[in-house]
């Protein structure tokens, strides 16, 4: 991919969007000029859509939440806020969260190089689970995206 392209990597269910923008550049100067006590890191805005998905095995079922998509870049992202449902069909549901970020420190370097060598790199996307809404069903929030491994432990 060259300079200011957009593309998209698709490895089956999991698909990470890339959106190559200016405002990331921006963002990126911005986050790494923090003062000299603080913590330098490189903060990426981002979205994520997360699927919802009941398995059944045998007689049973059970609720399945899958993070399959990441949009990347300040012009796709807005305030942080509430779930929106962007598909839904007879087995999966699908949820875009805006508002979060991908922050990367340079001593994560080890974990983020590991992660990009392996056979299927990913974002990961920690989450908690909200008590059960109106209609008994719990809710996923997700509340950390991050490049490493380690730190999603």
């Amino acid at each position: 991919m060259g300079r200011g392209e957009a593309g998209t990597r698709d490895r089956g269910p999991n698909m990470l969007c890339l959106c190559s923008d200016p405002m990331i550049l921006q963002a990126a100067r911005r986050s790494m000029s923090g003062g000299s006590t603080a913590r330098k890191s490189l903060r990426i805005p981002v979205s994520v859509v997360l699927e919802r998905r009941i398995a059944r095995v045998g007689p049973w079922s059970q609720v399945q939440w899958e993070a399959v998509a990441a949009v990347a870049g300040e012009a796709v992202v807005s305030e942080r806020g509430k779930a929106t449902l962007v598909h839904e069909d007879d087995e999966s549901r699908r949820y875009l969260w805006p508002g979060l970020a991908v922050e990367l420190f340079p001593d994560g370097c080890e974990g983020y190089w590991y992660n990009l060598l392996s056979e299927r790199p990913s974002l990961f996307v920690v989450c908690f689970e909200r008590d059960e809404d109106e209609e008994g069903e719990t809710e996923l929030i997700p509340a950390i995206v991050t490049a490493s491994q380690d730190e999603a432990n």
